[in-house]
């Protein structure tokens, strides 16, 4: 009610708005804090397509392994990767914590 049923989609719901996310903080809190009633939420915020971001991992991936530290190619690659899951777009970035800081403040007006 308070984001909006196109916004939001329960973590067991895999037919919903997102996919089906493995290894999420909402599923360790609830194998390791069963005892603790809380809410969880997380908040996915887009940057790239899937083509470059899937491309940044494997060039990182194969630099790592095949290219000697700090070389051209490593540092390249690493650069990309954090570019793609961390825009350097001022305007990506002050979206993204506008829209984050408001995510926290609606969440703590209606727990």
């Amino acid at each position: 009610d308070v984001f909006g049923k196109e916004s939001v989609q329960a973590i067991s719901n895999v037919n919903g708005v997102a996919y089906p996310a493995k290894g999420v903080l909402g599923k360790w809190i609830e194998t390791h804090l069963k005892d603790r009633t809380y809410r969880f939420a997380a908040a996915e915020f887009g940057t790239y397509g899937i083509i470059r971001v899937l491309g940044a991992i494997r060039a990182e991936n194969q630099a790592h392994w095949y290219c000697p530290t700090d070389s051209p190619p490593q540092q390249n690659s690493k650069a990309e990767l954090r570019e793609c899951f961390v825009p350097a777009d001022a305007t990506w970035r002050d979206t993204v914590v506008t829209s984050g800081l408001d995510i926290i403040r609606r969440s703590l007006e209606h727990v």
